[in-house]
């Protein structure tokens, strides 16, 4: 199909969805679980963007620029790239912000990076069904995964469900990132790495995430 060699071919991937069966989808390219279940280590490690397919998602090339430019230098660069992510997710382009988490976690551990906490924060609210980034109340705490039988839909026409299920299953597969930024000097941080443990999908041997199909 034109979209595996189009890293532009999102409107063919919504021709897939509108006019075809999701199940059909699941486990292969388009479903973002089983794209973010495929991303190397080392990919996440060196922030590789060129792995991630951002084209196959809504808003994806846009929320690449604002994710590279989260890590500048400059801390008004960094707040606007925040703004601009914080936006997308508010606009419900949740499956290109998914392909995020594993980036946002990183940025967010590294203690040299400016908006820590609020970095933090934004990769727990991509794992949330939250309408945007903001720290929820007690009783949301823990409202973080849809049941099996409740589907949502983006206004791009993707599972939403599976967006905030590849968030949660990036969280698990990097917990270990998140864990000792429960001891952080900053409290803020501190808050935002418990919110975000509350959002992992479970243990990390019992993964959710499908394979990848051929």
């Amino acid at each position: 199909m034109a979209w595996q060699k189009d890293h532009l071919a999102y409107p063919a991937v919504v021709q897939a969805f509108l006019h075809g069966d999701p199940q059909d989808h699941q486990g292969g390219p388009l479903d973002v679980r089983a794209v973010m279940a495929s991303l190397p280590q080392r990919a996440k490690d060196t922030f590789e963007y060129d792995h991630v397919p951002w084209g196959r998602f809504s808003r994806g090339p846009e929320t690449r620029a604002d994710l590279e430019h989260l890590r500048d230098d400059d801390a008004e660069t960094a707040r606007r790239a925040l703004r601009g992510l914080q936006g997308e997710l508010a606009t419900s382009a949740r499956s290109a912000c998914a392909l995020t988490v594993p980036f946002l976690l990183r940025i967010g551990a590294d203690t040299h990076a400016h908006l820590r906490a609020d970095i933090l924060v934004l990769a727990s609210e991509i794992a949330r069904q939250t309408r945007g980034p903001a720290m929820c109340t007690r009783m949301e705490l823990l409202r973080v995964a849809y049941a099996d039988d409740k589907w949502i839909i983006e206004p791009s026409v993707y599972p939403g469900h599976w967006s905030i299920q590849a968030a949660r299953d990036s969280i698990t597969a990097d917990a270990d990132l998140v864990i000792p930024l429960l001891a952080a000097p900053d409290p803020q941080v501190r808050c935002a790495a418990a919110y975000i443990l509350a959002a992992a999908s479970g243990a990390r041997t019992t993964s959710s995430v499908p394979c990848m199909r051929a």
